[in-house]
């Protein structure tokens, strides 16, 4: 357990004592040492050494609210921050070589804000393209891949307010003594990059699982003359908070829409869990599907649609390689699938470089994947729409379940088209909205969570909230 404590000075701890106010040391102790709750940024190592957070030792310091990124600053102080000002404040430390002893942010903020610690351009050194300079995320950061050697953490809501309390005392009181402080035990130990680590048993490996499945169950040796789609859709997200980090819109409104266009139809289905860091390269996930039978492979990709006008209708794009000729016609087919319910199919701008960040990426480094037969279906034609992309920002209310219903429904009946070359059956739209609206509940709430009645009729759940983040192998 990660140790959080506020700690005022001995000194005022004796003169309360002499009073009469306490009869024994632990209630002294009781009254000095209070723990907060939170969630930190962690340590992590990759090919190229560490990044994220961690300290060597505990820290301690007097606890200040920054009220301006222009304020003076000691650096032997922790750092209280609303979250408007976080990536201001690391920017300033990055870029100016400020100092500070920690930070603790708020989890809410009383004026209207967004954070995204992901690159301009996340994963580009995966893009099959030499354009590594777009900026598909546009409100980007990068904080996600920097080292931080001071530690950073988001409280939860009552110990936000404790610590503003406590950060209010010294400024009123003018920093005189007794002063109030905190002190964070964030020390993690790996040192060097992933390789040598890794070598060395000095940490532990991340990584994500896949999930896939076909309807009906494939043969040894496919005998089928039927066309396979293969659809993914991505299971993990990442953070600056990791265990904050639900990723509503990227990537589980991708997982959302697959599942209830899969349920719909009964089609065959695949979905992708794949490492956030090196997009799994070599993953298996499958393995007995000749590469051969493939006819296209769709990516659903962030479709959350919740950032559109409610009085607009929706609007999903298509991305495909630049040169490739087959966008015409899965657009087609997916406007005719689109035709009974209420979301616009378009083909995606042709001023971005190429398909957008996904799991495609590392699929078209394979020989023996046709780039014409991919594609990768988001809310955004050049950027990024969603401004909180791999933060704890993106949470349920970035869904628009209605919308991602109708995208199901849209994405079904073009599936069956292209498969059978019939025309899709009649989709029953309220049982899909019902659907989703339930998968969001399950996947992306506290309460009930993952202890809801759709996941109890499958199976018996070990914890109510969904982990999103991969975790240790």
């Amino acid at each position: 357990m990660l140790s959080r404590a506020f700690v005022t000075l001995i000194v005022n701890g004796l003169f309360w004592l002499s009073n009469g106010e306490f009869s024994n040391v632990p209630d002294l102790e009781d009254h000095m040492i209070q723990d907060l709750d939170g969630h930190p940024c962690v340590r992590l190592l990759n090919l190229s050494g560490p990044i994220g957070c961690a300290t060597d030792k505990v820290v301690r310091g007097d606890v200040a609210r920054v009220h301006s990124l222009s304020q003076s600053w000691e650096a032997d102080r922790v750092a209280l921050l609303s979250p408007d000002l976080l990536a201001g404040f690391l920017t300033k430390v990055l870029d100016e070589g400020l100092v500070v002893a920690g930070v603790i942010v708020e989890p809410t903020s009383s004026v209207p804000f967004s954070f995204s610690p992901a690159d301009p351009f996340p994963q580009s050194q995966f893009a099959p393209y030499s354009d590594t300079e777009y900026r598909w995320n546009t409100n980007g950061s990068g904080f996600n891949m920097q080292n931080f050697d001071f530690p950073i953490v988001i409280l939860d809501e009552d110990s936000a307010k404790l610590a503003a309390q406590n950060a209010h005392r010294n400024e009123e009181d003018d920093w005189a003594f007794p002063r109030y402080a905190v002190e964070l035990d964030y020390r993690m130990n790996a040192e060097g990059d992933s390789a040598k680590c890794l070598s060395e048993a000095t940490c532990l490996p991340l990584g994500g699982h896949s999930v896939w499945s076909a309807m009906p169950r494939l043969p040894e040796e496919a005998t089928s003359s039927l066309p396979t789609v293969l659809v993914v859709a991505r299971l993990d997200t990442a953070s600056l908070f990791h265990e904050r980090a639900l990723g509503a819109d990227a990537p589980m409104s991708g997982l959302l829409l697959l599942l209830a266009a899969a349920d719909a139809l009964h089609l065959s289905f695949a979905q992708a869990g794949l490492e956030r860091s090196d997009l799994a390269a070599g993953d298996d996930s499958v393995k007995g599907l000749s590469k051969k039978d493939i006819s296209a492979i769709i990516e659903l990709g962030q479709v959350g649609l919740g950032h559109i006008d409610p009085d607009s209708t929706p609007t999903l794009y298509v991305h495909t390689q630049k040169g490739q000729t087959t966008t015409d016609e899965l657009v087609d087919q997916l406007q005719v699938g689109a035709s009974v319910v209420d979301v616009a199919i378009s083909a995606a701008s042709s001023e971005t470089p190429g398909i957008p960040p996904s799991s495609l990426m590392a699929l078209l480094d394979d020989a023996d994947v046709d780039a014409s037969t991919c594609a990768v279906i988001t809310e955004f034609d050049l950027a990024y729409t969603n401004p909180n992309y791999h933060s704890w920002l993106d949470g349920p209310e970035m869904l628009n379940t209605t919308a991602i219903a109708a995208a199901a429904t849209a994405v079904a009946r073009m599936l069956f088209t292209r498969v059978t070359t019939e025309t899709a059956p009649e989709v029953a739209q309220t049982e899909v909205e019902e659907l989703v609206q339930q998968l969001r509940t399950c996947f992306l709430t506290k309460d009930p969570g993952m202890t809801c009645d759709l996941v109890k009729s499958l199976m018996t759940p070990r914890t109510a909230e969904a982990d999103h983040y991969i975790g240790v192998i």
